[in-house]
């Protein structure tokens, strides 16, 4: 009797155990390889390629396989314009998305397409990485079934122009700018210019026909993509504008994911956004000083004239925290908190 007692103990012991092993969700996920889809629109041949291609390797590597992801670029999974559907809808789990298509739904993250916000692509990636560490994006890209994992902007936009050079706030009015739409266009209104639309296959037959007179570009991009230094003359080094980006994963997906396999990508998206903002910056270098040995003029406005553009374009900023505040948006703690950061 007593034997079998025990016997019996014994087996409700390991029934026990065993069924807490398969219950325990964290146990279960230690052998589980989760497989991804990452979609993004640049072409295997642009400079992002690489870096896309880094960061999931590191991923791979820092979860010792058990996140598996198949990279889909070139448009394949999703593009620019589908970018928050297909990620939000679960078609992609991870991808790039530029989130000022959608300013209704992400009206904090517009911050990083604002006139002089940043000076430098190192210093756009940081500031994207801090205020998401302060929590300002986490309500809006939820709303969109989003988890924000890292993002970057590109260098610095300036003006790069055909005939006409740029060196005072006077000079900016009337000419006719290629621009993008949004903060990029209020600006170039707010200077005086004319922003004019024009797709970027098109740039060299509109300087070349005159339809714009310069376009507001970095040099790494379109503007090198479509030999741009073929036809331009000056370059003024206005800093006017940039976009942020964003690398992104469907929220379902990142709810189904074990804590120390969410740790892990996290780690290796801090890496990828250090990385991407020196390596645009280097990028952007290099093409200065190439253009520059090819004769096109640059120029750099004293700090005096640089106040003048700034305050002419103050009503945007202004703007945007007025309208955001309105909603019950932190954007005013926002404004603040990237200002520490740029000193």
């Amino acid at each position: 009797m007593k034997r079998f007692i025990f016997g019996s103990i014994i087996l409700l012991a390991l029934a026990l155990i065993l069924c807490g092993f398969y219950q325990n969700p964290a146990w279960a996920d230690s052998k589980k390889v989760f497989k991804l889809k990452f979609g993004s629109w640049w072409p295997l041949g642009h400079v992002m390629t690489p870096i896309m291609q880094d960061w999931v390797k590191d991923i791979e590597t820092r979860t010792g396989g058990r996140i598996k992801i198949k990279y889909y670029p070139g448009d394949q999974l999703l593009s620019v314009k589908d970018g928050r559907e297909k990620l939000s809808t679960g078609v992609a789990e991870l991808g790039a998305l530029v989130p000022s298509r959608w300013p209704a739904q992400f009206p904090l993250y517009m911050v990083h397409s604002l006139p002089f916000i940043y000076s430098s692509a190192k210093q756009g990636a940081q500031g994207i990485k801090k205020m998401k560490e302060l929590g300002f994006f986490d309500q809006e890209f939820e709303k969109n079934n989003l988890k924000l994992l890292w993002g970057f902007t590109p260098p610095p936009y300036q003006a790069l122009l055909r005939k006409k050079q740029i060196k005072t706030l006077e000079d900016w009015k009337g000419t006719r700018l290629r621009s993008a739409g949004g903060p990029q266009k209020m600006a170039v209104e707010a200077l005086g210019a004319v922003p004019v639309f024009c797709p970027p296959p098109e740039l060299y037959t509109g300087l070349q026909r005159g339809v714009i007179e310069g376009a507001i570009l970095p040099l790494a991009g379109a503007a090198s993509a479509f030999k741009l230094e073929e036809i331009i003359k000056y370059i003024t080094v206005a800093n006017l504008t940039t976009v942020g980006l964003a690398l992104a994963m469907n929220n379902d997906t990142w709810k189904r994911l074990p804590e120390d396999i969410q740790k892990e990508i996290m780690a290796a998206s801090a890496v990828a956004a250090e990385k991407t903002g020196i390596m645009r910056d280097e990028q952007e270098a290099k093409l200065f000083a190439a253009w520059k040995k090819k004769g096109i003029i640059f120029y750099v406005p004293s700090e005096a004239e640089a106040m003048h553009w700034k305050k002419a374009i103050e009503p945007i900023c202004n703007d945007f925290v007025s309208k955001n505040e309105a909603k019950g948006l932190p954007a005013k703690k926002l404004m603040t908190e990237i200002a520490k950061l740029k000193k």
